[in-house]
């Protein structure tokens, strides 16, 4: 029996609450036996520990998986305390995950507000609003589900990671993994793909091949990672856990960004990678940079060609620079994202360095909350491939948003990021010949590459070896 610790956080007057979410412990206990789930919740609070504040703040730092908080439009020094030493716990160990509980009001209070920059300073999340008592426990009922079940297989893939990776990026591998690991048993009788990569890059590849299901590829698997987390499957210690009849996967990167060789030498040398092979760089297209903006006078006083839907690379840095002033939200993608790294060079080129702590995080799959949070303006650095779905299915729609692209200042050209495969080439029979893999060969002719006479029989032939990374496209002719 696997048991999940849980404590809820918040002041003494919400006892109330906290009664019903350990009532609610309960009832999912039940739910959990019933179907033969061998799990259990463990859900604890201040009045467990009486008025010892030390111990509940070990049992929060040393044994819980899960704190909960719910607040009423404040946070008091007491609960604020444990959500510091929670957060400090997380920083430190990755654990316990943190969800707050935030009771709608009407107005935006100077405590709401304080609440939204403590969570938005610390663990860069939003808090979960609910209108009463009966909202709170089905929606804390949705997330501690989700909770005990991600939980699950996290801890399952431990075991799978360990006997095919070694330490190289052990957080990274395990994100990569979880589906991996489940899919395991039926699916690693022969190797796989491994598809990783940053949502611009999958999304631009499959709009662009219509007939191409980039997240459901006979004898492929999807995994979404950052493009720079993603690289960190082809250095050499991750490619080959085994030997070749051994081996589980062929990891393939999709980037919208383009690598360099020191990409590849986190864990090895230069001539060691290229002993074991080379990384064959697939330019796939471009994706094009744009923003999306709320509807507001502050962005038509600033962007010149605002009706016809442009923005200028100095425009988006001067909005960013004065988002203070103009009290503007800036969302962008994860910081580790080639769709974030291609904005900050941009705006480099103006002179603006786009620091981490000014901006908040979106994904595509993010609520209208994320980006409504205050009623402020709002802008998402995002592109055509990647954006969020909601946003553009209902504001941008009915006119209260708009996406814009983004363009040179010199020629008002779009300023475009390209989208790349790599994927790797093994040195199996010494000198300059080397081989791809049959699941790779296949994967190129499914998005329409023509892999000509440059490959022959699964064999390419290397034209340099002073660099890690080989461009198909000037890859020699096989005669």
């Amino acid at each position: 029996m696997k048991k999940i610790h849980i404590f809820v956080a918040g002041a003494k007057d919400l006892k109330l609450q906290r009664t019903a979410l350990k009532a609610l412990g309960n009832d999912i206990n039940a739910e959990f036996e019933h179907s033969g789930n061998d799990t259990s919740l463990s859900i604890r609070t201040y009045e467990n520990f009486g008025e010892n504040q030390e111990e509940y703040n070990t049992y929060i730092q040393d044994k819980a998986d899960l704190i909960i908080f719910v607040l009423e439009g404040k946070i008091g020094p007491y609960t604020e305390k444990e959500f510091l030493v929670a957060y400090q716990q997380l920083k430190l160990k990755k654990h316990p995950q943190i969800l707050v509980f935030l009771k709608e009001f009407t107005e935006q209070t100077p405590d709401i507000l304080y609440i939204e920059g403590l969570l938005k300073g610390s663990i860069n999340q939003f808090y979960v609003s609910y209108k009463n008592n009966e909202d709170l426990i089905a929606k804390a009922k949705d997330r501690i589900k989700k909770f005990v079940s991600q939980h699950k297989e996290s801890k399952s893939c431990k075991g799978f990671i360990k006997k095919y990776l070694k330490p190289i990026g052990l957080v990274v591998a395990a994100v990569v993994l979880i589906g991996v690991a489940i899919l395991a048993q039926n699916l690693f009788k022969s190797p796989i793909l491994l598809l990783t990569g940053g949502g611009s890059a999958a999304n631009f590849i499959e709009r662009n091949h219509p007939g191409f299901n980039l997240r459901n590829f006979d004898g492929g698997y999807y995994v979404h990672l950052p493009s720079s987390n993603a690289w960190l499957l082809l250095t050499e210690e991750v490619i080959t856990p085994g030997v070749a009849n051994q081996r589980q996967y062929y990891p393939v990167c999709l980037s919208a960004e383009q690598a360099k060789d020191s990409c590849f030498l986190t864990v090895t040398s230069k001539n060691s990678f290229i002993q074991k092979g080379s990384i064959i760089e697939v330019k796939v297209g471009y994706d094009t940079l744009s923003v999306c903006l709320k509807n507001d006078d502050v962005f038509k006083h600033m962007i010149k060609d605002f009706d016809s839907r442009r923005i200028t690379s100095s425009e988006l840095a001067s909005i960013i620079a004065n988002r203070k002033k103009n009290h503007v939200n800036v969302f962008t993608t994860s910081t580790g994202s080639g769709t974030r790294h291609t904005f900050e060079k941009l705006l480099a080129k103006e002179n603006y360095l786009l620091a981490k702590d000014t901006t908040y995080l979106f994904s595509e799959d993010s609520d209208l909350p994320t980006v409504n949070r205050d009623g402020s303006p709002y802008i998402l650095l995002d592109s055509k491939a990647y954006c969020m779905k909601k946003l553009y299915e209902s504001d941008v729609k009915l006119g209260k948003a708009f996406n814009l692209v983004v363009v040179n200042d010199e020629d008002k050209s779009p300023v475009l990021k390209p989208i790349y495969l790599y994927f790797m080439a093994y040195n199996e029979k010494g000198g300059n010949d080397l081989t791809i893999p049959q699941p790779i060969i296949k994967l190129l002719k499914e998005l329409n590459f023509n892999v000509g006479k440059k490959v022959k029989d699964n064999t390419i032939r290397r034209y340099s070896t002073d660099s890690i990374i080989l461009k198909f496209d000037e890859l020699p002719e096989i005669n």
